[in-house]
């Protein structure tokens, strides 16, 4: 599930061949029955945060990552390089439909927003390997670096170190991102439904 109101956009596969993964936020589902979150919590009382703090940092790093979009030039031709030189995908759908009790997207990220560094001195392959012996489903590597210290050369290194598919976790807003995705080797980029409003979330 997503955080606060975020969701995230149905699978496709376009022409740049990158599966996308859905999620709908507000609760966790099981069948045909919903339950809040806060209300499967027993050991402590839920942590909230007003909607209107989530939504202020997510505006700032939308507005970073659109700069950084904008103040890179030469940034579309080399996306789209890098990506018809990629290898065929991994699908993330077969990964999460395959038979067992659960199945589980692990997470690589440095640091946080709120947390600070996370594991200082751990690299990607050591951190995702261990989750692959532990049976995760996939990964997913958070790739901004302003606030969460990741980078395409961590989504590389990951891809390079597991047998499993790789998501970008990101804040893409841009069709030039998902070329970055699948350049850097990833089989699935994380849409967030709140940063791409009206058509923009349809176009990518």
């Amino acid at each position: 599930t997503a955080v606060g109101s975020t969701s995230a956009a149905a699978a496709t596969e376009g022409a740049t061949n990158v599966s996308v993964v859905t999620s709908t936020v507000a609760g966790t589902s099981t069948g045909a029955t919903t339950t809040n979150v806060a209300a499967t919590t027993t050991a402590a009382a839920p942590i909230r945060m007003p909607s209107n703090t989530v939504m202020t940092i997510l505006d700032e790093i939308v507005s970073e990552t659109r700069a950084t979009l904008e103040s890179a030039l030469d940034r579309d031709a080399l996306a789209a390089g890098a990506a018809g030189d990629a290898p065929p995908t991994r699908s993330l759908i077969q990964a999460l439909d395959a038979p067992g009790p659960f199945r589980v997207i692990a997470e690589f990220k440095r640091k946080s927003p709120s947390g600070g560094e996370i594991r200082p001195g751990s690299t990607p392959q050591e951190v995702v390997s261990a989750y692959e012996t532990a049976g995760a489903a996939a990964i997913s590597c958070l790739t901004n670096q302003t606030y969460f210290g990741g980078t395409l050369e961590d989504l590389k290194a990951v891809k390079a170190s597991v047998e499993i598919p790789v998501l970008r976790k990101d804040f893409v807003v841009d069709r030039r991102q998902l070329l970055e995705a699948r350049g850097a080797g990833a089989d699935a980029v994380l849409l967030i439904a709140e940063c791409l409003p009206g058509q923009a979330l349809d176009d990518l």
